[in-house]
């Protein structure tokens, strides 16, 4: 089943995008969660561990984004601010972010996936 960390996860989510006036659209059978915030930003993001479904979860994730789509994983609390952050910023749209994330992920700080 699922772990109460990620249950709780899930709930401060979907209130958070609740506050900042946006919806949300969850898929079952991938774990995804589509989001919708004011402005017509739009990102697709995954809460919890990985488990059994991580070679697809990683898959499905580069996919969206070789789409042009913001699409991460949410682990933990601290990083749904920066999801959302993400998302509003359409920084996925900017190709010097990537070049962020590779530099940064070469200086050893965590960039999650």
């Amino acid at each position: 089943g699922e772990s109460v960390e990620t249950k709780e996860l899930e709930q401060e989510f979907r209130t958070k995008v609740k506050e900042m006036g946006g919806i949300l659209d969850f898929k079952t059978l991938s774990r995804e969660y589509l989001v919708i915030l004011p402005g017509g930003c739009v990102g697709f993001i995954f809460i919890g561990p990985l488990g059994d479904a991580r070679e697809r979860t990683i898959k499905r994730i580069m996919e969206l984004r070789r789409l042009g789509c913001a699409a991460g994983r949410i682990t933990e609390k601290k990083h749904i601010d920066d999801a959302l952050c993400y998302i509003l910023s359409r920084a996925y749209r900017d190709p010097e972010w990537y070049s962020f994330v590779a530099e940064e992920g070469r200086k050893g700080e965590q960039i999650d996936i």
